[in-house]
């Protein structure tokens, strides 16, 4: 019997919730492949602000950076815009495929975006502010660097990441990569919630 299955007969509470993601999130999962693969390979995401159970979450409108310097932020947001069309650094989820990775960042939750969705990712960055650091780059908050709009090295560093955009999110997610997802809202449930209502993911096998 499959995992959604097992909660439907366990949870009144659970199958309500399945059946909110079956019904509205079927974009995301056709993509990854049902709950066979989510069970095993969930999306995560570390949230400081936090509740018990599940909920409705929407996406940052001009997001400000924790770590990075506002001007890097702002220039790889325009190299984004200039590729996807979208302000993936302000304007997105940051999600991994590694529940301790999300964890630093706070409470994790299993995320599902809700109706169509985009996404981009890098196979060469795991986490975006760590590989400018390991680049050269002055990233952190006391940074001088005055630049507002991508310099010559941005760009190459932005080109060696070979940036995937709506495509792969299977392999990133396996390979616990930071992915941007930017979409209008998404369900964020939690890991005692997942627990207790019958189990929806194993949490028991998630790096």
């Amino acid at each position: 019997m499959k995992i959604n299955e097992i909660i439907k007969e366990n949870s009144s509470v659970g199958n309500e919730v399945i059946k909110k993601i079956d019904r509205e999130c079927s974009p995301f999962l056709a993509e990854v492949g049902g709950w066979p693969f989510i069970e095993i390979h969930p999306l995560w995401r570390g949230m400081k602000s936090h509740w018990d159970g599940w909920n409705v979450i929407s996406p940052p409108v001009d997001r400000r950076p924790r770590d990075t310097p506002q001007l890097i932020h702002n220039a790889l947001d325009l190299l984004f815009l200039e590729h996807a069309g979208v302000k993936y650094r302000s304007n997105s989820l940051f999600c991994t495929g590694s529940l301790t990775f999300a964890s630093e960042y706070g409470k994790a939750y299993a995320i599902f975006p809700i109706g169509e969705y985009k996404y981009c990712w890098s196979p060469k960055y795991y986490d975006l502010t760590i590989a400018l650091d390991m680049a050269g780059f002055d990233v952190w908050p006391s940074s001088s660097q005055s630049a507002t709009s991508p310099t010559t090295d941005l760009r190459h560093f932005f080109t060696d990441g070979e940036y995937q955009f709506n495509t792969g999110i299977r392999t990133a997610i396996r390979n616990g990569n930071e992915i941007m997802l930017y979409c209008a809202k998404a369900i964020a449930i939690d890991i005692p919630f997942l627990n207790h209502h019958g189990g929806i993911i194993n949490t028991n096998v998630i790096k």
